[in-house]
């Protein structure tokens, strides 16, 4: 049976819902499979192989055939450099490092590469014996030498029961029908040898010997990954058992956590116990999902719409919110940054072509949300450099392609504001940018280190601002390898030098500093914050050697609150009780934008345009009023910067020099340039309680920056000590909605504080909060947060502001009081820093 690659999208759609209790398994004993299964699992294979070499495909699309070509050169290469001698130790001659598990796995993929070609219906290497025959021969030696199941794994535990399981479920299902099915079951025991339960890992290089496997339980993407080889060994080796137990085993992902690896309420997903990870894992979970919903649809083993709808979920709480033109930020992308051959817009893409899956097999009511969103997404990325669809696989490049092309799906933009504290990140979409923010905690690590990669990203989690315009590649390309990472944008640094990460080690706050996250109301309005002591930054760093009792000491004594109050169409960045004990100046990094290839984007501080010179020494600008940065063109978005007080800052306008290899050693060591400006607050050498102020405001021209910091619509507001807080009131033409005053406070100490109005407080709380209020008509909507995450009792707000009546309240907020000033109670305990609204009325 061919299964087509242009199938219709309903055609998808489970007739019912269909679990793995309905299962077949009892047709036949474990591995056996009857006449009626073997047939399911034949159906499998090919559907499978469908998937991945695009089936019956148009080959006169000149796309799909720029394609196939590509897989074809990639094979010829691959057959050309073979090694055929009969008595030969190695495939390819650049590929004889074997202490190395990942040159095992290369091997297999340039195996994969070759069966690609001969799969792939209009390849001049379509069905060709030779390369068959190169094909059965490789993957013979590799069973016979390298990967069987009586080899006792080394070096990398995921090559043995991730890795090398996920390429030969592709290379197998291709050529199933033509090697030996001796070497296919081979095969599918070796696989089974590695990875008999998903739900554990089978080696633990750091375990004593004859330790229990069932000392590392799988979690998020890497028990997905699991789940996903399991199922594909059970369609290899015609076992129903194998299926089941991949059903069965991938059934805590859906499960909403409260610590550790996984999704949480607010839409947080961490792996690794403490990293912010939905652009890398996260990216690697939504694809075996996809995947395998794909490989089982239509068979006992289908997934039931339950576990679809959670997945709808993760796609509007988790991936969607993080997503601006096409590229997912890479506040949530780990190591994954520091890879030259990656980038924002790859696992953006990467994500929207597993949510076009999804949407394949979705209610009609969800396909249309989900298609919308994606063809706005996929219409605004023009980043990539052959089309957005080069590259693409052939199962999805034309459906990809048929979406950019369906005029009856209106794009949507999707606009939102979202604190997602349960893993220290914080994201605003709007019509004309996107914002991402990076914090830490004693919960969530700054940066995550290991296999070499990410060697520099300490900081990048420290406060880090990611500001998305119509500059597409702001944060793509080289960025990573060129940008300086002690001067970060949005950071407050003092440029300590921290050394090297030591390999999979939390940084961040000591136990205890734990004020991270922030409260959001309507989607629209958020107020988000991060307490910081880089004392504690070492505090759980893992030992270097055995010999070792405790970890290095903190190069950095710099302690901080940093806010950030998202209003609107205007970033207010606050920062307060700033201090260092070591001797070096600091500062903190109001922006540090790539520049255009020239370098010459126009600065104008003040009404003055500042001379566009490349330089490697700073200028500074005293008593700044406002200041805004060109795009890279005449028609780009540029970008407004407003100081409620006048504000000295540095400028640097400078070229910097830089190599992947220098952040992953992995990477190429090719120098690379990038151009960037730079504008700091300088607080001077070892500040006490130093504070700073601005307001960032995207997409705005020079005269409407002025003209805000003529007549400002935000307002830094008077608080007693320990409270930051700012006030905005939107102009006529913000919104359709009417929104009169926003008000967004962070109160940082365990007995709360004041915001006030004049000498009279206007907003109090009885502890520590994120505190977010929104006037709308005759509504007025409160949302409060403990980011703290400890408090395991209530917080008493009061508001200086008439309401009489209560239209909607959160279970866990008791009114106490009504009338010309508000008095609420809320419970935060068990609220996991979730935000808690109630809206009253007039």
């Amino acid at each position: 049976m061919i299964i087509a690659a242009s199938l219709a999208a309903g055609s998808l759609i489970a007739a019912g819902p269909m679990g793995p209790a309905n299962a077949v398994g009892t047709a036949a004993t474990t591995g056996e499979a009857s006449a009626e299964t073997a047939q399911i699992f034949a159906e499998m294979r090919e559907r499978w192989r469908t998937f991945v070499t695009g089936g019956e495909v148009d080959v006169a699309d000149p796309d799909i055939a720029a394609r196939i070509t590509s897989i074809t050169k990639a094979a010829t290469t691959r057959m050309n450099s073979l090694n055929r001698d009969p008595a030969r130790t190695y495939l390819w001659s650049d590929q004889q490092n074997w202490s190395k598990s990942a040159t095992t796995r290369t091997n297999f993929l340039r195996v994969f590469d070759m069966a690609l070609a001969y799969g792939t219906q209009g390849s001049t290497l379509y069905g060709n014996a030779a390369l068959a025959a190169d094909i059965t021969g490789a993957l013979e030696w590799l069973y016979a030498n390298k990967y069987n199941e009586s080899m006792t794994p080394y070096d990398n535990w995921w090559e043995w029961e991730i890795g090398n399981p996920r390429t030969l479920a592709d290379v197998l299902a291709i050529m199933y029908d033509v090697v030996p099915q001796d070497l296919v079951q081979g095969y599918v025991r070796t696989i089974n040898r590695f990875n008999p339960d998903p739900t554990y890992q089978t080696w633990n290089p750091s375990a004593p010997p004859g330790a229990a496997h069932t000392d590392v339980v799988m979690t998020g993407a890497n028990l997905l990954d699991k789940v996903f080889s399991t199922a594909a060994s059970g369609m290899l080796g015609n076992d129903p058992a194998r299926i089941e137990l991949a059903r069965q085993a991938m059934q805590p992902v859906y499960a909403t956590v409260t610590k550790g690896d996984g999704f949480y309420a607010d839409g947080s997903f961490v792996q690794h116990g403490f990293v912010a990870y939905i652009g890398g894992y996260g990216s690697e979970l939504m694809n075996a999902v996809t995947k395998l919903a794909f490989m089982v649809q239509g068979t006992p083993w289908e997934f039931p719409i339950e576990e679809l709808r959670k997945t709808y979920t993760w796609f509007d709480d988790s991936i969607a919110p993080l997503i601006s033109r096409g590229a997912m930020t890479d506040a949530v992308g780990g190591r994954k940054i520091s890879r030259a051959q990656e980038s924002d817009h790859k696992t953006g893409r990467n994500m929207i072509l597993a949510a076009r899956r999804l949407a394949d097999i979705a209610d009609p009511e969800a396909a249309a949300r989900i298609n919308s969103v994606l063809r706005g997404w996929m219409l605004q990325d023009t980043s990539f450099p052959g089309g957005y669809t080069a590259g693409l696989g052939l199962y999805d490049l034309p459906r990809a392609k048929a979406l950019l092309a369906d005029d009856s799906i209106t794009p949507s933009r999707l606009e939102t504001t979202r604190v997602y504290g349960s893993m220290g990140r914080a994201v605003q979409q709007t019509p004309e940018y996107g914002f991402g923010l990076s914090m830490f905690s004693d919960r969530i690590s700054s940066f995550e280190y290991g296999n070499g990669e990410n060697a520099k990203g300490w900081l990048t989690g420290a406060g880090m601002t990611y500001l998305y315009t119509d500059d597409l590649t702001q944060f793509s390309n080289n960025y990573w390898a060129t940008v300086d990472y002690r001067r970060l944008p949005g950071i407050t640094t003092d440029q300590s030098d921290f050394g090297k990460p030591i390999d999979w080690s939390f940084y961040g706050n000591a136990a205890g500093v734990n004020w991270t996250g922030g409260s959001q109301v309507l989607d629209r309005y958020a107020a988000a914050g991060m307490e910081f002591d880089m004392s504690g930054f070492f505090s759980r760093e893992k030992v270097q050697t055995a010999s070792e009792t405790t970890g290095r000491v903190s190069p950095s004594t710099l302690t901080g609150r940093k806010s950030w109050f998202l209003l609107g169409d205007r970033i207010v960045a606050v920062g307060s009780g700033i201090t260092d004990t070591v001797g070096k100046p600091v500062e903190t990094m109001v922006e540090n934008r790539k520049l255009s290839p020239a370098g010459d984007n126009v600065l104008t501080v003040d009404g003055a345009v500042v001379p566009a010179e490349i330089s490697a020494t700073p200028v500074d600008l005293t008593q700044v009023r406002w200041a805004h940065l060109a795009g890279k063109d005449a028609s780009s978005q540029g970008i407004g910067y407003y100081f409620p007080t006048t504000t000295d800052l540095s400028l640097l306008r400078e070229q910097r020099q830089g190599a992947w290899s220098d952040v992953n050693a992995g990477g190429p060591t090719a120098p690379v340039t990038d151009n960037y400006l730079s504008l700091a607050v300088e607080h001077g050498v070892d500040p006490t309680d130093a504070s700073y102020a601005y307001v960032l405001m995207p997409g705005a021209t020079a005269e409407e920056v002025e003209a805000e910091a003529a007549d400002p619509a935000v307002r830094i507001l008077r608080t007693t000590s320990g409270v930051d807080a700012a006030s905005y009131t939107p102009p006529v033409s913000d919104s359709e909605r009417p929104v009169s005053k926003v008000i967004a406070a962070n109160f940082w100490e365990a007995t709360g504080g004041s915001v006030l109005d004049g000498e009279v407080p206007l907003l109090t709380s009885s502890a520590a909060a994120s505190v977010t209020v929104v006037r709308e008509g005759q509504a007025t909507t409160i949302g409060v947060a403990d980011p703290t995450e400890a408090n395991e009792g209530k917080i008493v707000i009061e508001l200086r502001h008439p309401a009489r009546t209560v239209t909607t309240s959160d279970p866990a907020i008791t009114v106490l009081k009504l009338g010309n000033t508000i008095k609420l109670e809320v419970d935060v305990e068990n609220a996991n820093g979730r935000t808690l609204s109630v809206t009253l009325g007039m």
